[in-house]
């Protein structure tokens, strides 16, 4: 009986060690995230008060800060969606939210997706198909399974070339997974085994388009929420990502 009380005590004891280790990466991770945030934000906020300073004084000729608005103008969208997706990872990635499982059939969620990235497919001419089976299915939450895809195939719109080709492929896989690969032919990836890392560069679209670095550690979070293995791989041309999402989220 001694034993088995001990046995039972060593357990909970290493059970309460293990949530205890797993909330300090988890609020280390918020942590970090809300760090890079700050750091953008002040960018921003030195560049708009610089401009304005320089409009009170007369400093900078009227034609160069005006040259200069567009590009600040991206800055401050690219810092609102990282805010953005920063609560909606804060708010959905919680181990005690309880997950919306809905039946959602892949081709209309892609058609959804596509639509709501229309300008900037359309401003780059790019070409974007979907291949597989239109009547197949998943049930998890609609909610995360849009953002994790849509933030990947924002990724792969913002590294392809003009005219190029964005392919959105769906199959069974094993396991009672479906397989999701979105693949590109722009410029490719460096430091790809950091790219869920906070230790990895930021990244520049082929067009100058900018971002914080949070999207792709937030979808791996958000995966890893899902039951989806997620990777990404260095094509001779582009890049792929592959997700095998459970065809039932419990």
């Amino acid at each position: 009986m001694n034993l088995e009380r001990m046995e039972l005590e060593e357990y909970l004891i290493a059970d309460q060690k293990n949530k205890i280790e797993q909330l300090q990466r988890d609020l280390e991770l918020k942590e970090r995230a809300l760090s890079l945030v700050t750091h953008d934000i002040r960018g921003v906020t030195q560049n708009l008060k610089w401009v304005i300073d320089s409009i009170a004084n007369k400093e900078v000729p009227q034609e160069l800060l005006f040259a200069m608005l567009p590009e600040l103008k991206s800055e401050i969208k690219t810092n609102q969606r990282t805010i953005d997706h920063v609560l909606h990872w804060i708010k959905y990635a919680e181990k005690e939210r309880e997950l919306d499982i809905q039946t959602i059939m892949l081709h209309d969620l892609y058609n959804d997706l596509v639509e709501r990235l229309g300008i900037a497919i359309k401003s780059k001419g790019l070409h974007v198909k979907y291949e597989g089976d239109r009547s197949l299915t998943i049930r998890t939450d609609k909610y995360l399974i849009s953002f994790i895809l849509m933030r990947v195939l924002e990724n792969a719109v913002k590294y392809s070339y003009s005219e190029g080709n964005v392919r959105f492929s769906v199959a069974n896989a094993a396991d009672d997974t479906i397989k999701i690969s979105v693949i590109d032919e722009g410029m490719g990836i460096e430091n790809i085994d950091k790219l869920f890392s906070f230790d990895g560069p930021r990244f520049t679209g082929t067009e100058g388009e900018k971002g914080a670095g949070l999207s792709l550690i937030i979808v791996k979070q958000l995966c890893d929420r899902l039951g989806i293995t997620i990777t990404a791989v260095s094509e001779p041309v582009g890049t792929k990502f592959e997700l095998y999402i459970p065809t039932t989220t419990n």
